[in-house]
């Protein structure tokens, strides 16, 4: 199972913050990872997103104007993967 992560934050630091919570919830799942991070604000407003930051998983918009915990990203991607 292939799974895809985009972060998008033009602020260096959420986009790292959210980076390492999103690279601890993917360790240890039998899943491959495509992981990018968007920080150009022209990009970012394509996704027509009230605000940032921005989690998606798979063109699913997760989570957005806030850093998710590493449990519930966890819980997201094993929902994507079918992962019990």
């Amino acid at each position: 199972m292939s799974i895809r992560i985009a972060i998008l934050e033009s602020d260096r630091e959420k986009s790292e913050e959210l980076l390492k919570e999103t690279i601890k919830a993917v360790t240890g799942l039998p899943v491959v990872t495509e992981l990018s991070t968007i920080r150009d604000e022209n990009k970012i407003k394509k996704f027509d997103i009230p605000e940032t930051p921005v989690l998606v998983i798979n063109d699913k918009i997760k989570a957005y104007g806030r850093i998710p915990r590493k449990d519930e990203i966890r819980a997201w991607l094993k929902e994507e993967a079918k992962i019990a």
